[in-house]
């Protein structure tokens, strides 16, 4: 079994775990489908070229709905982060515009892969993870983990920050072994 097939399986157990939760919450647009409970959370790209998904089991995560003013501020803290990638030890940045073009970007000491064009318009969904252990820079919003953004869901803002802490674990950080 690929490695991705199992991530995709892998994915959709957490998400029927995470909608077996009380009070699941589920909200969706024509691009992003979001589950909260209080078992965890998900988010995942639909209709989209650029396949994109994550969960998180447990209370870690904090949602919320914001308004124009904080998404423009927020906006502009991520492409900060985007120039000053050098200062994290790994960041990654997934954004999907109106024109549903795609950019996605990775920074490590060991490589940095573009796809897309980056447009400095506000996109539809971004996504921003980081790593960084400079203590300037854990004081940034996605210093370390997921922040997710997705403009106009349910007529409002929302973000979701999904930090990473010992206790969570990657999918892809995994060494998969085909299940006999």
């Amino acid at each position: 079994m690929k490695t991705w097939e199992l991530m995709c399986r892998t994915f959709d157990e957490l998400k029927i775990e995470i909608g077996q939760g009380a009070n699941l919450r589920c909200y969706e647009n024509s691009l992003v489908r979001i589950g909260l409970s209080e078992v965890g959370c998900y988010y995942e790209l639909i209709n989209c070229q650029m396949p994109d998904f994550g969960a998180r089991i447990g209370n870690l995560y904090e949602a919320k709905f914001i308004n124009q003013e904080e998404a423009e501020i927020f906006w502009q803290v991520a492409k900060g982060m985007l120039r000053k990638a050098q200062y994290f030890r790994v960041l990654t940045f997934l954004a999907v515009y109106d024109d549903w073009k795609f950019y996605g970007y990775l920074w490590s000491p060991e490589e940095i892969i573009e796809i897309g064009t980056f447009q400095d318009s506000f996109p539809r969904f971004f996504k921003i993870s980081a790593t960084s252990d400079s203590p300037l820079i854990i004081l940034w919003p996605a210093s370390k983990g997921n922040v997710i953004f997705v403009r106009d869901l349910s007529d409002r803002h929302f973000l979701l920050r999904m930090p990473k802490t010992d206790e969570i674990i990657d999918l892809v950080e995994i060494d998969h072994q085909p299940i006999q």
